[in-house]
């Protein structure tokens, strides 16, 4: 019986421990705000292409760089610096297809395929148009896309991580309010995502017989923060 007595005495006391232990300890609330802004861009970047079909590799290869060169200082005259210039993408390969005494055999080689990529940044937006018209008349078969950007958006990020923590804020206190509790100090902050949207503009090479107009619009700079806040 004393045994008995003992080990109830202990469960009490261990309950007892145990409710202190979760009294004390603090409740929070999580909540995600959001944040946005709208920026017009001041920068343009055009990915052009350059592909030469030719009977030996050499010639393939030798008429791409000439006309890849070619382009690069036509876009030097009008005003691109070198550092807005890159060159990339180079592919060598060949190219196959029937051979024309016997359609029944296997395709044999016919020719060789060189191609490669010039990306331009355009910091003058006025100026997009005719670069467009430059790339063309100058050698590039393959107009690739436009992406606007801007050149430093660091100001418009800290303007919609400020808008994204006024956002959990507010939701913060709405959903306190809601459940008739008292939010406390905020204990944490954390960005969950930060990035600014980047839409590509894609375009058919035969809408390039005269000068484009290129229009930017606006670009979407937004954040994500996670707040937790004590509740008292």
């Amino acid at each position: 019986m004393r045994h008995i007595i003992l080990t109830v005495a202990a469960l009490v006391f261990a309950v007892g421990l145990s409710g202190q232990a979760n009294a004390d300890e603090t409740r929070t609330i999580t909540m995600t705000g959001e944040g946005s802004v709208a920026v017009k861009p001041d920068i343009l970047r055009i990915t052009a292409g350059v592909t030469v079909h030719e009977t030996e590799a050499a010639d393939a290869f030798r008429i791409m760089s000439d006309t890849l060169n070619q382009v690069a200082d036509v876009l030097g005259e009008n005003g691109i610096a070198p550092i807005d210039i890159q060159t990339s993408q180079l592919t060598l390969g060949e190219r196959y297809g029937q051979n024309r005494e016997n359609l029944n055999a296997e395709q044999v080689v016919i020719g060789y395929t060189a191609a490669s990529s010039l990306t331009v940044v355009v910091r003058d937006l006025d100026q997009a148009g005719d670069i467009v018209d430059v790339l063309v008349t100058r050698g590039a078969n393959q107009i690739r896309g436009f992406e606007f950007d801007i050149a430093d958006p660091s100001e418009a990020l800290e303007q919609a991580r400020i808008a994204a923590v006024q956002d959990a804020i507010a939701k913060t206190a709405l959903y306190t309010e809601a459940a008739q509790v008292k939010a406390g100090d905020i204990l944490t902050i954390s960005e969950t995502a930060g990035s600014v949207d980047r839409p590509q503009q894609m375009f058919d090479m035969a809408a390039m017989g005269r000068s484009l107009p290129v229009e930017g619009g606006s670009l979407s700079v937004s954040a994500r923060v996670s707040i937790i806040t004590e509740i008292e």
